[in-house]
């Protein structure tokens, strides 16, 4: 009201609108601009309905001053501006700052004295100084946004949720796989008894290959007693007969046992390739488990990262979910290293399998070539039989002749020796003749006559001579035609002895051929030994992976609830907090639109009142432009914003929002396939009645979810349960309809309880906030 009306509003009007709640102004600090010594007012304002929102502006002293000004000439009761001159502080720029500082509280002051006038406040003046328009979108703004941030949050509590689905998931794959290598285990162990039956087998070969070595060597002493005695050749080719005999027996029977061993490898081998293929299905199954990981690390991956974006209050929690990421990344290497280490490992058993074949390859040629050695052997040993009988009966026949014809020597040489007996006697009495002639002649008695017969005796022993060398040589020549035949027997002897010789040599090939069978086994065996060996390490490798692989898991999963923890922790202080803010605007704006409605109807008396009393013309203009609210002026004053309230007021077709909290109702009417958009999900029509007021409000069932997880946060008594998710393999309508059953019977749970009813996440979910903020809206 103006000093042109000569009076003011109604005491009861003036209290009535300073309670209604408006706006606070206070000077924060002072800025100036370069080497100016203007100074410039820095002025926060702040909204008493919404107190976390507020914004700054700045206005030098001279502002103030038109305000003031203006103010002045149409309000009574506007206070004085602190003085104007510079004569207590000087021109410079030090006391210009001085004297700023002595203006900024009564600056505030004024400015909290302007405000608290009701009618002042809502001046164009006030707005325009105080730049009320864009602040109000400023304001509307923020509210959008308020309303975004609980639909992140929202969505914020569905990807928690689906986060924790997936790591029960991962739990439930990590118990199959500890199943899996209990299995893995036992199939070991029975490789493990395996393994032993086939050490005792080997062992009770070796046992038989020393008793056929020690019968071998007994073989060979009697070989070598049998060519030692040249005199028992028949009975020593009849024993190596029959041993030859027993060789071939025991090379066939040897043989059978080779195929018999060779025929169980082969069936080992096939266990073995058995067990390479289970131990391949469980490293696909380990590789698909591995991918599975890899996606989810890779959605929750790609989930927090578009929600890194939108929720600066969980920043704390969004690192330590990247801390949680690097750590799946470390989890993701030692996978990968451990996947190479399985695939060496299993090209390993790979080269051992085929070696494993060769060698089964090898050891089939070397029996094969055994049993054609065994025959050939056969054969010669029959040849050498035969042989060894020609031998010896021509060796008999040859000693037989040898003994005539050393017989005849013999009888021949003993003629010779008694021959030259008597041409040593014939010697001996000639030499005595010719000493006794000597000595005759020396005494020299008949000389001629007793050399005569000397000389005559002379003859006939030299005749004798003759005759027994010609003896001598004739027994010389038989001696020699005698040697030449038992040289000729000697031959023939040691060639039935080469024979017997190559026949003892292809028994012995025989044998190193049975002991090279043996050792074949043996290595095969060993191979065999030593792939269980590597498939045990293998194993333990694989426990300890698993082992590390849980380890990881488990410290993922820690964190990972940690993460989530704290989450939900500031997420649950961010709803308290709001709830708290919420409910003190829902207060604030029940007593802003009782406050405002008595305001418009006592308004509109007091129009009434001052139309009948205007006097002239200036008095109808400023009641038409003040206080009358009628008119559609927005200029001056109070009158210009009392008329936005009453032309903002409420139809009576709509409820107040007491009745909207004591009486809406709400069901779930009817249920549609949603689009793209909607991820081809269910969409739930819910219907709200508020008195005259109804329309309806899709939702899906994360959207419930989402509601029931913030209202059990709260802590309230009464919260009923939420039906559960199903995991139907097609969504059709029969599902859909008794889902919409199940919802429509859980939100009329709802709404009975008083405390739930009045939830504002209730309103927020259901979309009450419309109807319940519209007198924060006229505002």
């Amino acid at each position: 009201m103006n000093e042109a009306d000569g009076g003011a509003p109604p005491p009861g009007v003036i209290a009535e609108m300073a309670r209604q709640p408006g706006l606070s102004a206070e000077i924060q600090r002072i800025e100036f601009k370069g080497n100016e010594t203007s100074a410039y007012f820095v002025v926060k304002i702040s909204s008493q309905s919404d107190g976390y929102n507020s914004y700054l502006v700045r206005r030098r002293y001279q502002q103030f001053d038109d305000l003031q000004k203006a103010l002045k000439a149409k309000f009574s009761g506007i206070p004085e501006m602190p003085g104007k001159t510079l004569s207590v502080f000087g021109n410079s720029k030090d006391a210009a700052q001085q004297l700023a500082e002595s203006r900024k509280q009564p600056l505030t002051q004024f400015l909290r004295v302007v405000l608290a006038d009701p009618v002042i406040s809502k001046s164009d003046e006030v707005a325009n100084f105080l730049e009320l328009s864009s602040a109000l979108e400023l304001f509307a703004k923020l509210h959008k946004k308020d309303i975004m941030s609980q639909a992140l949050i929202a969505t914020k509590d569905e990807e928690i949720e689906n986060l924790r689905t997936k790591l029960a998931a991962a739990t439930t794959d990590r118990s199959k796989a500890r199943a899996e290598a209990a299995s893995l285990r036992e199939s070991l162990e029975e490789g493990e008894a395996v393994r032993r039956q086939l050490r005792e087998k080997l062992q009770v070969a070796e046992e038989r290959v020393a008793e056929e070595e020690s019968k071998a060597e007994k073989n060979a002493a009697l070989l070598a007693d049998a060519s030692a005695k040249a005199g028992s050749a028949e009975r020593e080719a009849a024993a190596t007969k029959k041993a030859l005999e027993q060789a071939r027996t025991k090379a066939a029977a040897d043989a059978e046992a080779a195929s018999a061993e060779h025929a169980r490898l082969l069936a080992r081998l096939e266990v073995c390739e058995q067990q390479t293929a289970e131990a391949r299905r469980t490293l696909s199954i380990r590789e698909e488990q591995l991918e599975a990981a890899e996606v989810q690390i890779s959605e929750t991956r790609q989930a927090l990262s578009e929600r890194d974006a939108d929720l600066e209050a969980v920043t704390k929690a969004m690192a330590d979910a990247e801390a949680l990421e690097r750590r799946l990344r470390e989890t993701e290497q030692t996978l990968h290293i451990e996947r190479t280490t399985w695939e060496k490992q299993k090209a390993s058993i790979e080269l051992g399998r085929c070696e494993a074949e060769e060698k089964a390859a090898q050891l089939s040629d070397k029996l094969a070539a055994a049993e054609a050695s065994a025959a050939a052997a056969a054969a010669a040993a029959a040849a050498a039989a035969a042989a060894l009988q020609r031998a010896s009966a021509e060796l008999l026949s040859a000693k037989t002749t040898a003994a005539e014809s050393i017989s005849a020597l013999e009888a021949r040489a003993v003629a010779g020796e008694a021959q030259a007996d008597s041409l040593r006697r014939t010697l001996d009495r000639a030499e005595a003749t010719a000493r006794e002639a000597v000595a005759s002649l020396s005494s020299g008695t008949s000389l001629e006559s007793k050399y005569a017969v000397a000389v005559g005796e002379l003859a006939l022993a030299r005749s004798s001579i003759g005759e027994a060398q010609a003896a001598s040589a004739a027994a010389q020549a038989t001696a020699e035609a005698a040697q030449a035949e038992a040289s000729e027997l000697r031959a023939a002897w040691q060639q039935c002895r080469a024979e017997l010789d190559e026949a003892r040599a292809a028994h012995v090939v025989t044998d190193a051929a049975n002991a090279e069978v043996l050792a074949l086994s043996r290595r095969a065996l060993q191979d065999l030994e030593e792939r269980a060996n590597r498939a045990e390490r293998l194993s333990h490798a694989m426990e300890a992976s698993d082992g590390d692989d849980a380890t990881l898991l488990e410290k993922a999963n820690w964190a990972l609830r940690a993460a989530l923890g704290s989450a939900e922790a500031k997420i649950e202080e961010l709803g308290t907090a709001l709830e708290r803010e919420r409910a003190a605007a829902a207060e604030h704006a029940a007593d802003l639109a009782a406050m405002k409605l008595a305001a418009v109807e006592r308004q509109t008396a007091l129009g009434a009142m001052g139309g009948r009393s205007s006097l002239g013309n200036g008095t109808g203009s400023s009641a038409g432009s003040g206080a009358g609210g009628g008119g559609s002026n927005r200029g001056d004053g109070g009158g210009g914003a009392l008329s936005r309230s009453g032309s903002a007021r409420p139809s009576s077709g709509l409820p107040s929002p007491t009745q909207v909290l004591g009486s809406f109702t709400v069901s779930v009417a009817s249920s549609r396939e949603g689009g793209p958009e909607n991820g081809f999900k269910w969409l739930y029509a819910i219907a709200v009645e508020c008195g005259t007021v109804s329309y309806q409000v899709p939702k899906r069932y994360s959207d419930f979810k989402a509601l029931h997880y913030k209202l059990a946060t709260l802590g309230l008594r009464g919260t009923p349960k939420l039906p559960p998710a199903y995991a139907f393999s097609s969504q059709d309508a029969k599902f859909a309809e008794r889902r919409r059953v199940e919802l429509d019977a859980y939100l009329a749970a709802l709404v009975q309880q008083p405390q739930l009813r009045a939830s504002v996440d209730l309103h927020t979910f259901l979309e009450l906030s419309m109807l319940l903020r519209r007198s924060v809206t006229i505002a």
